[in-house]
């Protein structure tokens, strides 16, 4: 049963492994989600910040828009109208100025980033960004918590996906959506099972008592090989497999 259950989710893995691109014929126009590591300030559990590194997102769209986090509905048809008009200040524009070079204008500001091709990355703000995997077709088996949460004296919320694509979410995903109006309240999305597929960066939740609800998925390209996959992001929030 195990050898069988490891083929089938090789085989399903492979359509995962899509990549942010430079579409065909766009004039250099960047298109997907990025991903790295920068270095700033953290908040604290006392209410302070100290500096560390941290995990930094940038997603492109082709025709020219930018946003400086992962979409919290994913790439297939997140209202980005919605999201812009409640946070401008995280959209900006950006243009190609030569061959491997684009600068992006922020909302509001006066702000001017430098984006530079290096290789298979992008350098955004004096740092490396890879493009993410985009899970397009992905079939997933497992739990999946926060690292460290079962190091907690309260039970760790988790998300399980069992054959047959369905899901059992234990309260997890109300804990990763972001309060904006382009998401629902965290307080709205309690717990439930239903059905799931995977868009473009988008998990498409089906719960059995009618809620609809999408929310970006990502994985590192490295993860996605034969095997169950340890590692997914979804908003931007790491998700582990517990050790067996």
């Amino acid at each position: 049963m195990k050898a069988v259950l490891a083929m089938l989710l090789s085989i399903s893995l492979f359509p995962g492994v899509c990549l942010a691109t430079d579409p065909p014929g766009s004039a250099q126009m960047l298109d997907g989600i990025y991903s790295g590591m920068a270095r700033g300030l953290n908040a604290t559990a006392t209410g302070g910040s100290d500096l560390g590194v941290s995990r930094s997102y940038i997603t492109f769209y082709p025709d020219g828009k930018v946003y400086r986090r992962v979409p919290e509905g994913g790439l297939d048809g997140w209202d980005r109208a919605a999201s812009e008009a409640a946070v401008p200040e995280l959209w900006g524009r950006y243009e190609p100025v030569g061959p491997g070079h684009w600068r992006i204008h922020w909302n509001n500001s006066e702000r001017v980033s430098e984006v530079v091709r290096e290789g298979n990355s992008l350098r955004y703000e004096d740092a490396p960004v890879l493009p993410v995997a985009s899970c397009e077709g992905l079939a997933l088996q497992g739990t999946y918590l926060k690292p460290g949460s079962l190091d907690s004296e309260y039970p760790p919320s988790t998300l399980t996906f069992l054959p047959g694509n369905r899901f059992i979410d234990d309260g997890l995903i109300g804990e990763l959506a972001y309060q904006n109006i382009t998401m629902p309240d965290p307080r709205t999305i309690g717990p439930g099972s239903g059905t799931y597929r995977i868009g473009r960066n988008t998990l498409h939740l089906s719960y059995s008592d009618g809620r609809r609800i999408p929310v970006e998925i990502h994985a590192n390209p490295a993860d996605l090989k034969p095997g169950p996959v340890t590692t997914i992001f979804i908003n931007g929030w790491a998700l582990v497999r517990p050790p067996n």
